[in-house]
């Protein structure tokens, strides 16, 4: 599903082997090339931006340090979409595109696009799936919130800290779009369920997933805190903020409880830990790993419940 992207990622790095790499814009297109290259254990040498917008604190560089380096020895990979002016400065500096100088629309959007440079963009690109617009979703009560399919790049650096085997399978609280659940299916996980209770989403996540050519079965229309027996097929489960109070502290009991009639090493991974005391008062998880991401809340829990771990 996904060989099309790894050879746009691999044609960018062909582009750039053994050369210093500038990387000229460094918003969210700019963001997911850095996290690519860091993905691929691959360097950056000079990131530009001349955006006012940038924090000075950044070490973000001004276009005009292209002057004092040699162009001989430097592939420049430009984030945003073709732009005359930039074209303009480099080919008066002696730059030449596809040479030393490249539009990386132009690699992952054949024939150059206005969309950002993403997980999700590629995905909505290739396929003509709906993820990225927010939706005033449905909700059962207070406790859950809205749809927003946020930054993508970041749960692949989280899901990077596993193995995933042939029998492993994933349930998703809130699965809204089924974007996370796509992103699962990049890392290698082909068993997965997960709940939504607003109507329009959960047709648009059951559309994006026969898009892939992706099983539907283990969607749920519903409201997650009465998902219980269907939760004993599934030994990885996720929730990225979709809801707190008691619709939280309920979805914890259940996967307990699941726990409880079939016991199995169970892994939580949860995103946007405003409930982190919430999951060790309602269960007997354990906060095994705390990751760093750029997510909003900039930490991801990792918890194990496992009858082998004490």
């Amino acid at each position: 599903m996904w060989d099309d992207f790894e050879n746009s990622v691999n044609e960018m790095f062909q582009f750039v082997n053994g050369k210093k790499v500038v990387l000229w814009g460094y918003e969210r297109s700019g963001w997911f090339i850095e996290h690519l290259f860091k993905r691929y254990n691959k360097q950056i040498e000079y990131i530009i931006d001349d955006s006012f917008n940038i924090s000075f604190k950044l070490q973000i560089f001004r276009s005009f340090i292209l002057e004092n380096i040699d162009k001989e020895t430097v592939s420049v990979l430009l984030t945003f979409a073709d732009d005359g002016k930039v074209r303009a400065f480099l080919e008066n500096l002696g730059y030449i595109e596809g040479v030393n100088f490249i539009f990386l629309r132009d690699i992952f959007y054949r024939g150059g696009s206005d969309r950002k440079l993403s997980y999700y963009d590629w995905m909505e690109y290739k396929y003509g799936v709906d993820i990225i617009g927010a939706k005033q979703s449905e909700r059962p009560n207070d406790d859950c919130q809205i749809y927003a399919a946020g930054i993508d790049y970041p749960l692949i650096d989280v899901l990077d800290n596993f193995s995933f085997g042939a029998k492993d399978a994933i349930f998703d609280f809130g699965c809204g779009k089924g974007n996370i659940l796509l992103l699962f299916g990049k890392m290698g996980i082909s068993m997965w369920g997960g709940v939504e209770y607003d109507s329009e989403l959960f047709q648009i996540a059951v559309d994006n997933l026969k898009k892939f050519g992706y099983s539907t079965d283990g969607l749920i229309k519903g409201d997650a805190s009465f998902i219980t027996e269907e939760l004993d097929k599934y030994n990885y489960f996720f929730i990225q903020n979709s809801f707190v109070r008691k619709t939280f502290d309920k979805v914890i009991r259940n996967i307990q409880e699941s726990y409880e009639r079939k016991k199995r090493k169970i892994i939580l991974i949860y995103a946007g830990t405003f409930c982190h005391n919430n999951v060790l008062c309602n269960s007997n998880f354990k906060l095994s790993k705390i990751i760093d991401t750029d997510y909003w809340i900039r930490q991801v829990n990792i918890y194990i419940l496992d009858e082998h771990r004490r």
